[in-house]
């Protein structure tokens, strides 16, 4: 009796370190896909549904002031950002679950390399980088919507929009590559952090004060070291 269990335990348990690391990845890469998702949904229906409340106090003046504090570059970067995360974000849920979709260009070109990540490890770091943008993107709304205008806020949205669009094309050529990062695409989504992770800080702090600036790192900080994590496995 005692040996038929112990053969049904080790039937039942991961076979392999790389089947325990699998299930690791894939329950972190499901935590991570879902508040992103969650995030970019909020973004999304606030940019779209808060412009319709207030189409009566849409005038040439208005549209100025939200240009220049950059309300109309966030709005159109949110749009962009978000539907292109939750497009991929199904997109991996689809090939997790081995519906394979059509191949990316120069996908059978690159086919011969040698992974320097796992598909796991690559899509839990690409989408913990997805995951502090749209973080960020939250947090910046939320500022928006208490009210919150200053130069620091117009330069976030500026950086958000220059970065976030970089990361895009970053991720896709992540993909091609295997899990390979060009230096100057790592360079840059280094200096994008450090910028939103800085300007954020300082904004939250003159506006909440520490409690806030703590609940910001809480959110922002796992993230980064999930993608830090990922990417040296």
């Amino acid at each position: 009796m005692g040996a038929d269990r112990s053969v049904k335990a080790k039937e039942h348990a991961p076979r392999t370190e790389s089947d325990a690391r699998h299930h690791a990845n894939l329950a972190d890469l499901t935590l991570v896909l879902g508040l992103a998702v969650a995030a970019a949904m909020f973004c999304l229906a606030y940019t779209v549904l808060n412009p319709l409340a207030q189409l009566e106090e849409v005038t040439e003046v208005e549209l100025r002031r939200q240009w220049a504090d950059g309300s109309i570059v966030l709005r159109l970067t949110t749009l962009g950002f978000c539907g292109i995360l939750i497009w991929k974000a199904i997109d991996c849920l689809r090939r997790i679950s081995g519906v394979e979709g059509k191949p990316h260009e120069f996908e059978k070109e690159t086919s011969p390399l040698t992974p320097r990540l796992s598909d796991d490890d690559r899509r839990l770091r690409d989408f913990c980088q997805s995951g502090f943008f749209v973080a960020a993107l939250f947090l910046l709304w939320l500022m928006y919507a208490e009210g919150v205008r200053a130069p620091a806020t117009a330069a976030l949205a500026w950086t958000f929009a220059f970065f976030s669009d970089d990361w895009i094309i970053t991720s896709d050529y992540s993909r091609v590559l295997k899990g390979r990062l060009l230096r100057s695409h790592r360079w840059r989504m280094m200096a994008a952090n450090v910028t939103l992770l800085v300007i954020l800080n300082m904004v939250v702090w003159e506006e909440w004060g520490w409690s806030g600036m703590l609940g910001t790192d809480a959110i922002l900080l796992p993230l980064l070291l999930g993608r830090r994590q990922a990417d040296k496995r």
